[in-house]
């Protein structure tokens, strides 16, 4: 059984070392100051994205989550184990004996999976908050882009409103022309 847990506990470091992210080979470009904003806001979106990726915390969420479960399943088989009664002494004392070993098994998948989920329970969070920040940059530059479309079309817009007058009891269509 020993080497049940030194197998486990290795998978669950190869799992994790296998979905981690190495920040380090990300490039961001060169600002240039004396161009508009849609640059600015790319550069923003580029920094925000580099953080932004939270599916490895998923899978480490789900190993912890899975190592402090099968921790919990044994501590309380082990409770019960060492609380069982019984009237034969030594159906007693073999069940108290596997209640022991229970609780001893159930420490060594504690101590893996709880640092594991709190750690990428933490992570989550923080890739999550950045990834809602590009969401709102991306939303930003779409906004910024359209409005420099309506400021800069050299077009002529035309748009009809429709009007009611409660006073007068009245009602009709502007037309409103834009150069």
């Amino acid at each position: 059984m020993h080497s049940l847990l030194k197998i486990a506990f290795f998978i669950c470091l190869f799992a994790c070392c296998g979905f981690a992210q190495n920040n380090d080979s990300v490039v961001l470009p060169e600002m240039n100051q004396s161009v508009d904003s849609t640059e600015k806001y790319n550069y923003l979106i580029a920094y925000e994205n580099t953080d932004a990726r939270y599916a490895q915390n998923i899978v480490g969420m789900v190993i912890g989550g899975a190592f402090t479960g099968v921790g919990t399943y044994f501590l309380v088989c082990g409770i019960d184990g060492i609380r069982y009664k019984s009237e034969d002494s030594f159906d007693q004392d073999l069940t108290r004996g596997f209640g022991r070993i229970f609780i001893a098994f159930s420490i060594p998948f504690y101590l893996v999976g709880i640092p594991v989920l709190t750690a990428n329970i933490y992570y989550y969070n923080v890739h999550k908050n950045h990834a809602i920040k590009r969401d709102q940059y991306r939303e930003s530059l779409k906004l910024y882009k359209q409005r420099r479309e309506r400021e800069d079309s050299d077009a002529v817009r035309l748009m009809i409103i429709p009007s009611v007058n409660f006073a007068n009891a009245s009602g009709g269509v502007n037309l409103l022309v834009a150069f």
